[in-house]
């Protein structure tokens, strides 16, 4: 029966890495031939579903091994499969090494057609299979490499950078005076502090359309405190962005006060979660553009020689 068994290496959490191999509803993020998965029954071991492929192809595949945080196995019904196996079963599973993570495929099949089938896999089958897979293991890295920066960057991170100046408001300031500090610092929402150093709420934009609208234009000379929220949700410094990016999201919120123990020490807002991927994909251009540049000087060295090699780089210099 023949076997095909792919493997990569990937420097990141293992929790995270079996997130993304083991979400059986999401394959067709990542899988280049699927279009869309339907969960029939079950979850984790005894799973059950049919997934439709580009061409208008469907088959269910069933999970019939599952090892937490390691492994699982499924067993393809191949009456609708795109690849010309008569039965295939498939294992997906990660090993945790000192200084990475082995993701692994291993996919055993039987071909149709007898002899015939065999061959046709040799000279075609299995070449397509190949590229699918390692087009699936690849979009794999991509999503790994993704989420491994919100794994890895914590809200401490980012206020390493941002610093931990924090704009606020008293009470009983005015809502026109709020409104015109935030106007003037370009900011969407301000803390609303005590005199004590405690978070008494916090006050957005929204919250002073949502005053105008409740309480007529004489608002804007009313206290603060009248139109603030008062439940605000907090951050801490170890907090890393899978978390603060959930919360944002859930709860509808842009801006997030830090808080170590009872101190608070910033505020984080989704401004500053952007502009911090950004600069860390920028930062990963360079770097590849770095090794690019890097490879073909070696190519060159090794085409032309050190003598002219040594010569055009004089050239260049000059």
């Amino acid at each position: 029966m023949p076997v095909l068994d792919m493997r990569r290496r990937v420097k990141a959490h293992a929790d995270m890495v079996w997130q993304v191999i083991a979400d059986v509803r999401g394959l067709a993020e990542v899988a280049p031939h699927v279009s869309r998965v339907e969960i029939l029954s079950g979850e984790k071991m005894g799973l059950r579903r049919r997934v439709y492929d580009r061409r208008g192809n469907s088959w269910v595949e069933e999970v019939i091994a599952w090892d937490e945080g390691k492994s699982y196995s499924m067993r393809v019904d191949t009456s609708g499969y795109p690849f010309s196996f008569s039965k295939m079963k498939f294992t997906w599973s990660i090993e945790e090494g000192p200084k990475n993570i082995l993701i692994r495929m291993r996919y055993e099949y039987a071909t149709k057609y007898g002899p015939f089938g065999r061959l046709l896999d040799r000279v075609r089958f299995r070449t397509r299979f190949e590229e699918t897979c390692a087009q699936l293991m690849d979009n794999w890295i991509r999503v790994i490499h993704e989420r491994e920066w919100a794994y890895r960057v914590t809200v401490a991170t980012i206020l390493e950078k941002k610093g931990g100046n924090v704009i606020s408001v008293k009470p009983d300031d005015r809502v026109i005076d709020t409104a015109n500090i935030l106007r003037q610092n370009r900011i969407g929402s301000v803390l609303v502090i005590h005199p004590d150093g405690s978070i008494a709420g916090v006050v957005s934009e929204r919250d002073i359309v949502r005053g105008l609208s409740d309480f007529g234009p004489g608002v804007i000379n009313q206290p603060v405190a009248e139109i603030m929220t008062r439940k605000v949700v907090v951050a801490h410094p170890e907090d890393n962005m899978v978390l603060i990016m959930a919360c944002m999201s859930d709860r509808r919120i842009r801006h997030l006060p830090v808080m170590d123990g009872d101190e608070l020490v910033g505020v984080i807002s989704i401004g500053d979660v952007v502009k911090t991927r950004i600069e860390e994909l920028e930062g990963e251009s360079e770097t590849f553009r770095e090794y690019i540049d890097a490879r073909r000087w070696r190519e060159l060295y090794m085409e032309i020689g050190p003598a002219a090699y040594a010569t055009m780089k004089d050239e260049i210099a000059s």
